[in-house]
């Protein structure tokens, strides 16, 4: 039990050094942002008979507990630090935490849709050709999670000023979405190679779309 615990401690520590190294500069951002997502995501996922085995009824409970208390304080200090790295930060690692989106820890459940909610909310415009997919899994798990993202980005872009054309942007997404859907499914009657078909009208101009590729979707 000693060794586990004393590993957990390191654990928890270098998540807690890269999270500080990530709020001085985005320097290392490639190296140690992934790295703390994995551990943290990893760690959190673990269950009592994850560490447990070969240890008595006494040890396998102590062991459980210990496991459970380390999994909250690691959830405490990424919650934490949602407020103080920068969004673009988290922006690089988005393929990473929306593959986490539903998890087996309720608490790192919330702390991911957090993270989610805030950069789409500080970049909508960017953020919603990755994070928009969700809303139309089969997984019905996934598809509220990513409802209620949406959502939550919307009541923060409510609260700011000037952020109403943001809102609708992402309102008007999942429109879009279901659009591109449509068309992509479409099948052409006989041998017909052409189509001609009706853009819909959506809830903002197509205008304060930016287009999915690499250029438009650089911070930089």
């Amino acid at each position: 039990i000693s060794i586990i615990v004393a590993l957990t401690e390191y654990l928890i520590g270098s998540v807690q050094h890269y999270g500080m190294a990530l709020q001085l500069g985005q320097k290392h951002v490639f190296q140690a942002l992934p790295r703390l997502l994995a551990m943290w995501l990893e760690f959190t996922s673990l269950e009592t008979g994850d560490v447990g085995n070969g240890a008595d009824g006494g040890q396998s409970d102590q062991t459980g507990s210990k496991l459970c208390e380390n999994q909250q304080l690691m959830n405490v200090f990424i919650k934490s630090f949602v407020s103080k790295i920068p969004e673009h930060i988290f922006f690089t690692a988005l393929p990473q935490l929306l593959s986490r989106v539903v998890h087996k820890n309720a608490e790192t459940s919330r702390n991911v849709a957090l993270i989610l909610r805030t950069v789409l909310a500080k970049y909508p415009r960017q953020s919603l050709w990755s994070c928009g997919w969700l809303r139309f899994s089969k997984s019905e798990q996934k598809k509220k999670a990513g409802d209620e993202m949406f959502h939550g980005a919307m009541r923060i872009l409510r609260s700011i000023e000037r952020g109403d054309q943001m809102q609708n942007v992402l309102h008007a997404s999942k429109s879009l979405f279901q659009f591109f859907i449509s068309l992509a499914q479409f099948v052409p009657r006989g041998t017909h190679t052409s189509v001609k078909m009706k853009v819909p009208k959506f809830d903002t101009e197509l205008k304060n779309f930016i287009p999915p590729i690499q250029a438009a979707l650089s911070l930089s």
